[in-house]
């Protein structure tokens, strides 16, 4: 059963991102506009990590489309 640990949202409502603990996994949903952009799982890592990642997402620092691009 999943669990949403904790939502984070941009200053400006454009960008959120969900972290959801798993099974002692951890998943961060990215959104954009209220669409989902992409879900990555960060097993191996703390929640504190996890939540860093969201975070940085919703203040602009990670690029979570630009990085999809680039794979």
């Amino acid at each position: 059963m999943s669990e949403i640990a904790s939502v984070i949202y941009s200053t400006d409502g454009v960008r959120k991102a969900r972290v959801i603990v798993e099974a002692n996994r951890f998943f961060v949903d990215f959104y954009k506009n209220e669409a989902m952009i992409d879900s990555k799982e960060y097993t191996g890592h703390s929640l504190s990590y996890v939540e860093d990642v969201a975070e940085n997402y919703v203040l602009g620092v990670l690029d979570i489309e630009s990085s999809k691009m680039e794979n």
